[in-house]
């Protein structure tokens, strides 16, 4: 009978064991990862890790922690909560940050524990560990000329470079892409290009593993010599008069000549009206440009000296060239017509019955384009008045600039030192 019960007590405690084993948690699934996948090339600034979702037997919560390495033995961890993806930039934020370098190997791993309902870590798994590179420096320095059907495109090459390829969009027949450009060259020359044609430019650098920098890129819009544009690629027919080299249209550019906005703390400093794309823009006065200059590149708007040497040219007596005062100032140059000289053909209205467009000796066309009203948001004068303003103070406290004026009932040039108080006006831009 003793036998019989120590052989009872001894199956029932194997099936107690065997219950208990049956109710331990198992370890989540091994991760997988996806991205940067092994071997992958990847820009350095931010790299978003991803992978799969783990799986667990017994439908616990899971929680990952990513690591990070270069070189597979010091390894930097990042807590990923319950997500299945980690970014991490290489500059210090409000987010995760790891030094990465360009050109690098790096190495990264997943490790996924399951917790119970109390929070208490049950099972852990660690992924495999995959290796990637960061993508390698690109051209420095990266410019570009063009002109009557070439582009000109030249650069620094980064250390390590093994060639340089460039492309660009659209195609053209005559030019097979890509062009390769062997180390210690630096630049590229391309003829046969369209003119009035916007390209963009394509430049990867290539390093000793194959591997290739983020492109670098450029637009380059060749025109005929008579032609220019600005930082947007408005175009813009020049004249030469004299020794000087004018723009034919008043500015439209919204743009400085750096790229960046023509803004201040008070809104954009210019307006765009219904006709600006006859008359061009109409921009804030030049004391609060901070030097910057709105012109295409090569030019400048016009000081008083520049417009001085423009009317002399034109046939201004020099007894005139000074006047800004009293009741001769709109008659500069009234005998010899040097308003109506410069003048457009069309768009200006009459003056008791006669025309008031002039005779455009020279080509430079300058219209009656008015000035913007910023209380009413609405262009006036148009039609009956334009006016070129200059960056030139008549003293350091002037408030205001010296402009010219022309009238569609005047045929000389009004000098003046004008404070633009809450109105905007057209710019014209003058070869450097």
């Amino acid at each position: 009978m003793l036998k019989r019960t120590l052989i009872l007590l001894t199956v029932a405690l194997i099936a107690v064991t065997s219950c208990k084993k049956q109710e331990e948690n198992q370890p989540p699934s091994k991760p997988k990862l996806l991205t940067p996948a092994k071997g992958a090339v990847v820009a350095p600034e931010s790299i978003t890790f991803s992978w799969e979702a783990s799986t667990d037997a017994e439908g616990e919560a899971m929680e990952y922690d990513l690591a990070v390495s270069s070189d597979s033995v010091d390894w930097k961890y990042f807590s990923a909560g319950s997500a299945i993806s980690k970014t991490i930039a290489n500059k210090s934020g409000n987010g995760s940050y790891y030094a990465f370098e360009i050109g690098k190997k790096y190495y990264w791993k997943l490790s996924v524990d399951s917790k119970d309902e109390g929070g208490q870590i049950t099972g852990s798994t660690e992924s495999d560990v995959v290796s990637f590179y960061t993508s390698p420096s690109g051209v420095a320095n990266l410019s570009k000329t063009s002109g009557d059907g070439f582009v000109n495109l030249a650069w620094t090459d980064p250390a390590g470079l093994t060639r340089v390829e460039v492309t660009f969009s659209p195609a053209v027949a005559s030019i097979t892409q890509p062009i390769t450009v062997n180390p210690g060259v630096g630049k590229v020359e391309l003829q046969g290009m369209q003119n009035e044609t916007l390209y963009r430019f394509y430049v990867k650098a290539y390093n000793s593993l194959g591997h290739t920098s983020k492109p670098d890129t450029i637009k380059a819009l060749p025109l005929s010599l008579t032609l220019i544009h600005d930082n947007e690629f408005n175009i813009y027919t020049t004249v030469q008069i004299g020794t000087q080299t004018w723009m034919r249209e008043n500015l439209r550019a919204t743009k400085w000549q750096d790229g960046t906005l023509m803004k201040d703390n008070w809104g954009l400093m210019y307006s765009v009206a219904d006709q600006s794309n006859v008359y061009g823009n109409y921009y804030k006065r030049p004391d609060y440009w901070n030097g910057k200059n709105p012109c295409p590149c090569g030019y400048h708007v016009p000081s008083d000296a520049d417009v001085l040497t423009l009317e002399r040219f034109l046939g201004m007596p020099e007894a005139d060239l000074l006047i800004e005062t009293g009741v001769n100032r709109n008659d500069r140059g009234r005998l010899e017509k040097v308003g109506s000289s410069i003048k457009s053909k069309t768009g200006w209205i009459d003056y008791q019955g006669v025309s008031g467009n002039g005779l455009d000796l020279y080509g430079l066309n300058i219209s009656p384009a008015g000035f913007y009203d910023m209380q009413t948001k609405e262009v006036k004068g148009q039609g009956s008045s334009a006016y070129i303003p200059t960056t030139t103070k008549s003293s350091e406290n002037s408030t205001g600039t010296y402009f010219r004026f022309l009238y569609y009932d005047k045929d000389g040039i009004t000098r003046w030192d004008y404070s633009w108080g809450g109105e905007r006006y057209t710019i014209r831009c003058v070869k450097d």
